[in-house]
């Protein structure tokens, strides 16, 4: 490196390099303001600074975001529609649908999936038709709405609250109309339908195993239902107890049983959980009722299919327990509980009552209800 372009230049130095400048005229003003900027006797060294962020550090985040404001405006010179534009990532990341929809979604809205018109636009040699109708250039746009497969598919959403026809759209243009909609779930669908196409598509042209229209409308439903059902129970199976389960005696199996009751006129529900000494579980039940019930009818309901689920795995010696006194007292029988030390009866009866659906599991259990065991044990 040129020493000369690195080394410390004093104040003299700097003045008689300026007036060399124009050696026949005084300094002018910005010579003058030059001069005026003080000088540091400490001699710090100079160092980078990013003004991307407040921290003057750079990072991908902010440059991203530099970027992204760069784009939209140069794209289109209206404010409004950067704003549009970022309200609709925002939306995107927040929506409560798999990960990899989320990625799916934001890469379609940009042109940033793979399509042949896309593939050959950066210079890879391929066919350019759809691989499914093979009539025309696959664009995103053609993928999509287009091809006759996605239409069918889309002809499935009866209730969808904008028009798909228009041939002219983009994707991220319909985004946009079914986010100025304010539905939360219409454009988790929409997104959902669209990965489903686009799944179907790939599966056709690498796997030549495509589906049905009507499988794929019912796949993209199914996706939707399947995360907010897991994400529902995952909610329940992060709250740990603070009373761990304790086994029963040798021989024995203990029955935690719970009733969930309401004031709003839903009907109530209840939960039975089955265990073994040896800490393994045997039979489960999560199960809505037929009417609302009292809290104290409910909790005696619970216990009662305790009982028969016992009695349908030919147990005979159990410990019930339930964190309802008046019940055990009742019965002069079994164990009284605090709900921390019953959660997972507690939890299986609060989410008969969400779903709204019955279910008894004997021997094998979803990965959930192992959860909730697995917490009120501290495992």
């Amino acid at each position: 490196m040129n020493t000369e372009l690195t080394k410390v230049f004093t104040r003299d130095e700097v003045t008689k390099a300026l007036q060399q400048l124009h050696p026949t005229k005084a300094p002018g003003p910005d010579a003058n303001t030059i001069l005026k900027i003080p000088l540091s006797y400490n001699l710090p060294k100079d160092s980078l600074i990013w003004i991307g962020n407040k921290k003057d550090t750079f990072t991908v985040k902010s440059a991203y975001h530099i970027a992204s404001s760069m784009v939209d405006s140069v794209e289109d010179g209206e404010f409004s529609y950067g704003n549009e534009r970022t309200s609709l990532w925002k939306r995107i990341w927040h929506q409560k649908i798999p990960p990899k929809l989320k990625i799916f979604a934001w890469r379609t809205c940009v042109n940033g999936l793979p399509t042949m018109f896309n593939l050959n636009h950066r210079g890879i040699q391929c066919s350019s038709f759809c691989p499914l109708c093979d009539k025309t250039i696959e664009t995103t746009a053609h993928a999509f709405f287009h091809c006759d497969h996605a239409k069918l598919t889309w002809a499935h959403w009866h209730n969808c609250p904008i028009d798909l026809s228009h041939c002219t759209r983009k994707l991220v243009d319909f985004a946009l109309a079914i986010a100025k909609k304010d539905s939360s779930f219409a454009l988790e669908l929409f997104f959902a339908v669209a990965w489903s196409i686009w799944w179907n598509r790939n599966q056709a042209l690498y796997d030549d195993s495509g589906a049905p229209p009507s499988q794929i409308w019912d796949m993209a439903n199914r996706i939707l239902g399947e995360y907010k059902e897991a994400c529902s129970f995952s909610n329940l199976a992060q709250v740990l107890p603070s009373t761990k389960w304790c086994a029963p005696p040798t021989s024995f199996f203990k029955i935690n049983v719970d009733g969930a009751a309401s004031d709003d006129g839903r009907p109530s529900s209840i939960g039975v959980i089955i265990q073994a000494n040896q800490g393994d579980s045997i039979a489960a039940s999560s199960r809505i009722l037929s009417s609302p019930f009292s809290a104290e009818i409910t909790e005696a309901l619970a216990l009662q299919e305790g009982v028969l689920l016992a009695s349908e795995m030919g147990l005979s010696k159990a410990i019930f327990e339930s964190d309802a006194l008046s019940i055990i007292q009742a019965i002069n029988e079994g164990n009284h509980l605090k709900q921390n030390g019953n959660r997972v009866a507690h939890d299986l009866a609060k989410e008969a009552r969400r779903s709204g659906v019955s279910q008894v599991w004997k021997g094998v259990f979803p990965s959930v209800v192992e959860n909730l065991i697995c917490n009120d044990r501290g495992l």
